[in-house]
């Protein structure tokens, strides 16, 4: 009854790949076994599947992680352990977590600092610009804080006139 309440998929599964058990999550997400081996119902393949980890533990004999991609980017997070039916036939315990809403916010995540760092770049690259021209000018430009009339930039004109004056009130260097 625990394991038909739990959000995390379960099922069980014996070393030709049939599934004896699976609990409501699993059947929700997959579909009823009805005898059918887990890449029958679950991929529709009729062999077992190149990418499947599950069978690991039956070698190891040692839990085993690992994630699953679906052709439709869905991704599966699964956990299986060794596991022995009650005549002592050993099997597989997996434990899956669909995380691809997860996944995609990653993703999202990923693609929201690329542009933000793309964006910075932009500004360093004007800003780069717009000194480099106003360096070029024989006129004095300067810009001030115009609430504390510090001084955040001087081109190289007013360099020649009045030295730095970054971070100095305008009327301490004019």
């Amino acid at each position: 009854d625990v394991l038909e309440t739990l959000p995390v998929m379960i099922c069980l599964l014996t070393p030709d790949y049939h599934v004896p058990f699976s609990n409501r999550a699993f059947r929700e997400k997959f579909g009823e076994s009805h005898g059918r081996r887990c890449y029958e119902y679950v991929f529709g393949k009729t062999k077992p599947c190149d990418f499947c980890e599950a069978f690991k533990v039956l070698e190891t004999g040692e839990p085993h992680h690992w994630q699953l991609a679906g052709d439709d980017g869905s991704v599966i997070d699964a956990h299986d352990f060794p596991f022995t039916d009650v005549d002592g036939s050993p099997m597989v315990l997996e434990m899956d977590m669909d995380i691809t809403e997860q996944k995609r916010a990653e993703q999202a995540l990923r693609e929201s600092e690329m542009r933000a760092k793309a964006s910075e770049e932009a500004a360093r690259t004007e800003r780069a610009q717009l000194v480099s021209i106003f360096d070029s000018m024989d006129e004095v430009i300067y810009i001030a804080d115009p609430r504390s009339y510090e001084l955040l930039y001087t081109n190289d004109a007013f360099r020649k006139n009045w030295g730095e004056g970054i971070g100095r009130k305008c009327h301490e260097v004019l």
